[in-house]
């Protein structure tokens, strides 16, 4: 009697893993070409980690934010200080933030961001971390800005005025324009 053969198991088919310098590479690309910000620093707000967006976006270096500590809050416009320093306080209360303000770059220049934070934690639950994204808005603010004088100067206009897409479709009209047309502004959208 011939001693029972078992079947070779059937081996899972696996995908070929990235060596881990490769992930990390790959990782660090993105981190570059990143137009955002991307940041983390430790609780007491010493940076720790920029990506490239900081030079394009703060017009300074990741290093001159690593060391000084309260350089990131003094790029802070003044007026927008205290609602940001309340946000840190959100923060560490909630564990996530956002807020839009308005920093200001060393050639003057004001930039509007708009920064997603939130706080990293261990596996046990406990803050070890803060980090987030934050987004140079200042092309998005200045259109809201145009679009908002627009508005204000066709509802002040004494003739009509009416915005229509490549459809036909009413987009927009305004007071004058729906007098003339016997018609209110919702009747005539």
């Amino acid at each position: 009697m011939s001693p029972a053969r078992k079947k070779p198991r059937p081996r899972k088919a696996t995908r070929p893993q990235p060596a881990r310098p490769a992930r990390e590479q790959a990782f660090q690309e993105l981190f570059r070409s990143l137009d955002a910000l991307l940041w983390y620093a430790d609780l007491r707000g010493k940076m720790l980690f920029m990506n490239e967006a900081v030079d394009k976006i703060y017009g300074r270096t990741a290093a001159a934010f690593r060391a000084d500590p309260g350089l990131w809050l003094e790029t802070v416009h003044p007026q927008d200080r205290k609602r940001v320093a309340a946000t840190d306080r959100t923060l560490r209360k909630k564990g996530h933030a956002s807020l839009r303000y308005r920093i200001l770059r060393p050639d003057g220049e004001v930039r509007w961001l708009h920064d997603n934070k939130r706080l990293l934690r261990d596996a046990r639950g406990t803050p070890i971390l803060m980090g987030g994204l934050a987004m140079d808005i200042t092309a998005a603010v200045a259109a809201e800005t145009s679009l908002g004088k627009f508005k204000f100067i066709a509802e002040q206009a004494p003739y009509g005025i009416a915005r229509m897409d490549t459809h036909g479709r009413v987009l927009y009209v305004n007071q004058a324009f729906a007098r003339m047309h016997g018609r209110t502004v919702a009747e005539v959208t």
